[in-house]
Formats: structure tokens, C-alpha cells, sequence
């Protein structure tokens, strides 16, 4: 390698190709060796860009999961927390329809034992009409 200086500290060289150089090669060296790092930098922050925009997906999807499932807690335990109002407007319903049902067994019962009563006493008047009847037949075809 054949170099030259001046007195301005610029050095042109011939690297080992015969190519001219500005640069002294070990400058050139250590220039090509940051490139290439600054390339592995470069390729590794993508990695790591596209590795953070991945999990900040998952994060995304699992924090619109925990969110729905978060507000079917929250129904469920409003459901729960209304239950034994429900529960209660149940029982007074249903106690209402039974006190219902049973005036009006009640009302029945009432008239079909008066309209009982009603045809007893019928039937005792009409027993009696028939005994005095025969009664009667029996005094006019006895003679």
C-alpha cells in the first residue's frame, strides 16, 4: 500500500484493490464496521418495533376480552342484586292470585252450599207434599 501525506493531514492511499482513497484505511475500516453495525441496529430496533406493535396488539385484544367480560360480571351481579326484589314481586304476585282463587272458591263454595241448602229445603217440601198426597190417595181408595 503506497500513501502520501501532506501537510494538511490529509492522507490519499490505494487500498488493497488499487482503488484511490481520501481516507486512511483503517478510518475506512472502522467506517465500514460502524455501517454494518448501524445496519444490525437499524434491522434490530424494526425487530424490536415490530415485536412491541405485536404485543401492543395482544395487550389491545386481551383488554377489549377482559372488558366485555368485565361488564358480563357486572350484569350478572346487578341480575344478583335484584333477585330478591324479584323474588319478593314474585311471592306477592303469586299470593295475590291464590288470595284470588280462593275468594273465589269461597263465593262457590258459599253458593253452591246455600243452592244446596235451597234445594234441601225443596226437596223436604216437595217429600212433604208427596206424603200428604198419598196420604190422600190413600184415605180415597181405602173407602
Amino acid at each position: 500500500m503506497i500513501s502520501q501525506q501532506n501537510s494538511n493531514t490529509a492522507a490519499v492511499s490505494f487500498d488493497d484493490l488499487g482503488r484511490l482513497r481520501l481516507v486512511p484505511a483503517p478510518l475506512v475500516d472502522a467506517s465500514d464496521k460502524l455501517r454494518e453495525e448501524c445496519r444490525d441496529f437499524s434491522s434490530k430496533v424494526t425487530e424490536f418495533s415490530t415485536l412491541v406493535t405485536d404485543i401492543l396488539n395482544v395487550v389491545e385484544a386481551k383488554a377489549r376480552e377482559i372488558e366485555k367480560e368485565k361488564l358480563k360480571a357486572i350484569a350478572l351481579r346487578t341480575a344478583v342484586e335484584r333477585e330478591p326484589a324479584r323474588r319478593t314481586a314474585e311471592l306477592n304476585r303469586i299470593s295475590f292470585l291464590l288470595r284470588e282463587r280462593q275468594m273465589q272458591l269461597d263465593r262457590i263454595s258459599g253458593l253452591t252450599s246455600r243452592r244446596a241448602s235451597r234445594l234441601m229445603g225443596q226437596y223436604e217440601t216437595y217429600a212433604k207434599m208427596e206424603q200428604d198426597q198419598q196420604a190422600v190417595i190413600d184415605q180415597l181408595t181405602a173407602k
